[in-house]
């Protein structure tokens, strides 16, 4: 079953969704040296790797669908679609080849590389 969007029901959870991908993006792009990364990510138990991934793709489709509504639904598609599994090996082993950056920057990546960019990237200049 495939879920559909409509303007709707995104207009309802926007601030949610926004707090949401802000938070787990914002964090994403960090240089800290002590942050999350995927080498610690694979550490950590399967359950915990499924629930993660689960999350951060949820997160991703809500925040492609407030650029567009075909794109969100790509995103769903691209994850939950009849190759969840391919899928999941295909983060894994990107994350693999990638330790030092973060799991949700490899996640958003992945599906930006099917439906194209979505993810805001702000220009941290100062002055």
């Amino acid at each position: 079953m495939t879920t559909q969007f409509t303007r709707f029901s995104l207009h309802l959870h926007r601030p949610v969704y926004a707090a949401i991908g802000a938070a787990l993006f914002a964090f994403g792009t960090e240089a800290s040296s002590q942050a999350f990364k995927s080498k610690d990510f694979l550490e950590m138990p399967e359950m915990q790797q499924k629930g993660y991934i689960d999350g951060a793709v949820s997160t991703l489709y809500q925040m492609a669908a407030q650029e567009s509504i075909q794109t969100g639904q790509c995103v769903h598609d691209w994850y939950y679609g009849d190759k969840t599994s391919e899928r999941n090996w295909l983060i894994l082993d990107t994350m693999q080849k990638n330790p030092d950056y973060r799991p949700s920057v490899i996640i958003a990546a992945l599906a930006e590389s099917v439906c194209g960019r979505f993810v805001r990237r702000e220009n941290n200049r100062q002055g």
